[in-house]
């Protein structure tokens, strides 16, 4: 079911690369070591979710790991809406060698957290220079109401303003706390909730996101038609009560893939843009942003149909 995976083929990210994700150093108390046990390394890529779910009857922790990435372009090219995206770490960090520094070295990523908090205050919730213009992964804003959106996500409702914080506590704070007095707190302590690990994507698509991490997880990937091509619906279900696979643009997937090494996946991605070239669109499409980051792919590869 799967094609080449970051074990056989991908590299150990670089410092560059690591920084894709704006990971912040961690200047405070190291974290206890995660609860969630850690894929073997010969357990082939095809049998990750198998394994993965095994485990976690014994372990009683499956979702470990919460993921932001953005969802909505402004009409003056900001992109904000972040929205939460959750997954298993020992899928990720068996699947992706990226994951796998960024989960297990000396990161903000590494620190375990609660993942059913909000969204947290210290990070930016926008993204004024998102470097990809036509990612069609993003809603435009006249398509989505961010309002609404994470209302229905159960994101703190002042998302869109970073510079607020959340209450430390809550209405049950302690009487000493009340009355001003020092409290000494556990580094450790957290409010009842997941424990767990909260990454941030501030350059990628949720919707490219979730397609992505549902791949590592089964093998399968919908794509949904190029913007250049007519517009048919596709073929996967957008609901998530649904055993199909989350679609998005393959040029949006294929630019993830890239950025982390998955060749298999690259070669999925650019088939499906080869695919739904023809005689109305490949002129577009050769001289088109995509086709200008990536030269040798589409342009020089593909093949003007004759049809």
């Amino acid at each position: 079911m799967y094609t080449d995976g970051y074990a056989s083929k991908g590299k150990r990210p670089s410092k560059a690369r690591k920084l894709a994700s704006m990971p912040k150093e961690d200047s405070g108390p190291s974290s206890p070591p995660s609860t969630t046990p850690t894929i073997p390394s010969h357990i082939a890529q095809s049998n990750l979710m198998q394994t993965a779910v095994k485990m976690s009857l014994t372990s009683g922790t499956f979702i470990d790991t919460k993921l932001y990435a953005f969802s909505r372009r402004t009409s003056t090219g900001r992109v904000d809406t972040p929205v939460p995206i959750f997954a298993n770490s020992s899928i990720l960090r068996a699947a992706s060698p990226y994951f796998e520094a960024l989960l297990t070295r000396g990161f903000e990523e590494n620190r375990l957290v609660n993942i059913d908090d909000g969204f947290p205050a210290d990070r930016p919730s926008v993204n004024d220079s998102y470097d990809y213009d036509s990612d069609s992964d993003l809603e435009d804003d006249d398509d989505l109401d961010a309002t609404t959106e994470v209302a229905s996500l159960g994101l703190n409702s002042d998302v869109g303003d970073a510079s607020q914080s959340p209450p430390d506590t809550v209405d049950g704070s302690s009487s000493s706390e009340k009355k001003g007095k020092s409290v000494t707190r556990d580094p450790f302590e957290f409010k009842a909730g997941r424990l767990g690990r909260v990454i941030h994507m501030p350059d990628t698509a949720q919707t490219t996101l979730k397609a992505f991490i549902f791949f590592l997880y089964t093998g399968q990937v919908a794509f949904k038609p190029l913007k250049s091509s007519p517009k048919t619906e596709s073929a996967s279900a957008a609901s998530e009560v649904s055993p199909q696979a989350f679609s998005c643009s393959p040029k949006s997937l294929y630019r993830l893939a890239d950025r982390y090494s998955h060749q298999g996946l690259k070669e999925r991605c650019m088939a499906e843009i080869q695919r739904q070239l023809n005689v109305q669109n490949i002129m577009r499409e050769m001289f088109s942003n995509f086709t200008s980051r990536y030269p040798t792919d589409p342009g020089r590869r593909a093949k003007l149909p004759t049809q």
